[in-house]
């Protein structure tokens, strides 16, 4: 009696593990940076909240008050967890311009930092005492807020 031997293929060969790992580095590739931009995107809008917030600290302030300001040479942002988290994270900065807040003005900004810096749809985010929104990037400010 002869044995008869059969050869059964187990296992994937080297060529087909080779172009699966091709196509998920192709989907990878167009995955990655959507969704980077997703995260951009949803970062800034932590931001836009943020200064919105703020500037309702600021008019909650001025009603107390009738001054934005507070006594003592500098201007502490109103109390707000969204700063720190911002600032935690390495995305933004959240502080008032270059011109402190004056008595009837103010201006807070959010600026850009680590991996939100490349931003330049938007840029530097900024709100004032009338609810006007400034962009310091490329893009709308219908878009960015």
């Amino acid at each position: 009696m002869s044995q008869s031997y059969s050869a059964r293929q187990q296992g994937f060969s080297l060529i087909e593990l080779m172009i699966v790992v091709a196509i998920v580095a192709i989907l990878a590739a167009i995955a990655y940076p959507s969704y980077q931009r997703h995260v951009t995107d949803t970062w800034r809008g932590r931001a836009v909240a943020c200064l919105a917030e703020l500037a309702q600290g600021m008019e909650r302030r001025y009603t107390s008050n009738m001054s934005y300001l507070v006594s003592g040479n500098k201007q502490p942002l109103p109390s707000n967890q969204c700063v720190s988290e911002l600032s935690n994270e390495n995305r933004y900065d959240v502080k008032f311009s270059d011109k402190q807040p004056q008595s009837q003005t103010f201006i807070i900004e959010a600026i850009p930092k680590g991996a939100q810096a490349p931003d330049k749809e938007c840029g530097k985010l900024s709100i004032d005492q009338t609810g006007q929104r400034y962009i310091a990037g490329t893009g709308n400010v219908d878009d960015c807020f």
